[in-house]
């Protein structure tokens, strides 16, 4: 890749690409770090956006906490909107579940304790994710597990593309409709079934083609019987 410079950022490599655009690894000359830079589709940016990026940055300065990427900050240049969040090495909980069937119980449960204080403290903050999945879970070889893109749904709104891995998503999101908190509730308990039982909880119906809402979820435990019938409880 040419060198290629956006304000103090230089672009390394692009690391990957999604609905609200693709994202690249750089170097930060100004902080003297490396950062993630993602370039907003120009489709998804307007007026509205931008005007809720200037009255939401109090809101992200204060979403530090270990277990969210944190927002550094936003770069204008010409046409185009850049994200500069922190970057974090390591795979995605997508790319770890890729290659093995299920996680033990305790390192799924270890892992979502991180995911779960994470979400919460973004709540308390009245800031919801709306696209919780394995996707945006980063698992680093060191330190704390983190969710990424928190700010896009802040930014972006409810006016946003469903992506074609719909099974992590509340039926408000599929249906295009207003969500809170509950949303990112129940993706979070759909990615732990998925992590402890190595499938999800509505994968023995035929859901196609129907409401998934008419379905009640199978208890994990008729899938892993060692599973403890608490989690069941949980899940459910």
């Amino acid at each position: 890749m040419a060198e290629i410079r956006i304000g103090s950022c230089q672009i390394l490599d692009e690391v990957s690409q999604n609905w609200f655009g693709r994202s690249y690894k750089a170097f930060d000359w100004n902080q003297n770090r490396h950062v993630l830079l993602t370039q907003c589709d120009p489709d998804w940016v307007d007026d509205e956006v931008l005007q809720r990026l200037q009255s939401e940055a109090k809101t992200f300065a204060l979403l530090k906490h270990p277990n969210i990427v944190r927002v550094l900050g936003f770069i204008r240049r010409r046409e185009s909107l850049y994200l500069l969040t922190e970057f974090v090495e390591g795979p995605t909980l997508q790319q770890i579940l890729a290659e093995r069937e299920r996680m033990p119980l305790e390192m799924a449960l270890c892992l979502f304790r991180e995911i779960v204080a994470g979400a919460a403290a973004a709540h308390r903050l009245a800031v919801i994710h709306g696209d919780l999945g394995p996707w945006n879970i980063v698992v680093p070889d060191r330190g704390s597990v983190k969710i990424a893109n928190f700010a896009l749904g802040h930014i972006f709104g409810y006016a946003r593309p469903i992506p074609p891995t719909r099974e992590y998503l509340a039926p408000e999101l599929i249906e295009g409709k207003t969500y809170d908190a509950r949303a990112d509730i129940h993706s979070l308990g759909v990615m732990l079934y998925y992590a402890i039982a190595g499938q999800g909880p509505f994968d023995v119906y035929d859901v196609r083609n129907r409401d998934r809402n008419t379905f009640i979820p199978v208890p994990p435990s008729l899938v892993i019987p060692e599973i403890p019938s608490w989690l069941d409880d949980l899940l459910s």
